[in-house]
């Protein structure tokens, strides 16, 4: 009988520290989880700043090259 009480008492304590990493495991996923949505999204931010510098670079070459304009720099040049 004395023993039967201890070792429901010991079962319980196994059971609450079970559930209590349970629980730290649980939170420290979603942790790990809200950080690496975040590095995507500052990945993706990155990108899309890159594609546009690309994109606006690649038009306004084309622009210079096609001569329909000319920057104050290359006229300034071209005066003498």
């Amino acid at each position: 009988m004395y023993f039967e009480n201890g070792s429901r008492l010991i079962d319980n304590a196994i059971s609450s520290i079970r559930g209590q990493i349970a629980i730290e495991q649980t939170e420290l996923s979603s942790r790990r989880l809200e950080a690496q949505e975040e590095n995507d999204r500052t990945l993706q931010q990155r990108i899309t700043a890159l594609g546009f510098g690309l994109s606006v670079g690649g038009i306004l070459s084309q622009i210079i090259a096609n001569k329909k304009f000319a920057p104050p720099f290359i006229v300034l040049i071209n005066i003498n």
